[in-house]
């Protein structure tokens, strides 16, 4: 009776052994399908919308946030409301413009966010020294950096990762940071809108300008009748960065 039941134990445990072995496996293709699948998605050429689904995108995002203004008014998100000011733009929707107006005049006087919206003054924080949360993302650096052309930010190490146009292309970036090539676009809007590699080509000769090209010129390669100027071009959460030594 005692060997039957160890020889029972026994059978016991094997079958249970190849059931999770056969999990194991199971979710390891389910896995490396995940990845594959997701590879396409990001590599596969998309056509470029059409003018009506540009409009119908916009119409139906502005009529969202007109319909929960209440509910976002407090939402302290500068990048939020720099598409909503740049699609009011864009519409002719006073009622637009007005709600990222009254989100400029409550969050963003007096601290880096304003220069999302407006360049007017950037020489003014060009040397100083700006500290940024340890815990910021590489793309909210290069926001800071576009909007201002700060020296000290233009010296961060992951700044200059994603001046390159090759940053989000290796060791399958996309997969460790989802983020990398929209944010890094947009980042580089920031840049190439107040020619921050130019300003820097003029005080700095000795330095490399790895987006001369980017800073003379468009890099976008589509135009659209519906549009005709530039989207939104970017903003970051920056709200709450300190900024040494601006002279009020």
């Amino acid at each position: 009776m005692v060997k039957f039941m160890e020889i029972s134990s026994g059978s016991v445990r094997a079958r249970l052994a190849r059931r999770l072995a056969l999990c194991f496996l199971l979710l390891m293709l389910s896995g490396a399908t995940w990845v594959l699948y997701c590879e396409h998605q990001n590599l596969r050429d998309a056509p470029f919308p059409t003018d009506a689904e540009l409009r119908l995108s916009l119409s139906r995002a502005a009529a969202w946030v007109l319909n929960n203004r209440n509910s976002i008014s407090n939402e302290n998100n500068p990048m939020l409301w720099l598409f909503v000011r740049d699609a009011g733009r864009l519409s002719n929707d006073p009622r637009l413009a007005s709600l990222a107006e009254q989100y400029q005049a409550r969050y963003t006087r007096g601290t880096i966010s304003q220069f999302f919206f407006d360049a007017a003054g950037i020489d003014r924080v060009r040397d100083v020294e700006v500290d940024l949360p340890d815990s910021w993302q590489g793309y909210q650096r290069l926001f800071v950096y576009g909007a201002t052309c700060n020296l000290s930010m233009r010296s961060d190490p992951q700044v200059l990762t994603l001046l390159s146009p090759s940053a989000c292309e290796s060791g399958h970036a996309w997969l460790r940071f989802p983020w990398c090539r929209t944010h890094q676009l947009m980042g580089l809007r920031f840049v190439q809108r107040n020619r921050c590699e130019h300003r820097r080509s003029i005080h700095s000769p000795e330095g490399s300008l790895s987006l001369a090209r980017c800073a003379s010129t468009d890099p976008s390669p589509h135009k659209s009748a519906a549009f005709p100027t530039a989207p939104a071009e970017a903003g970051a959460c920056a709200s709450q960065t300190t900024v040494r030594h601006i002279a009020t």
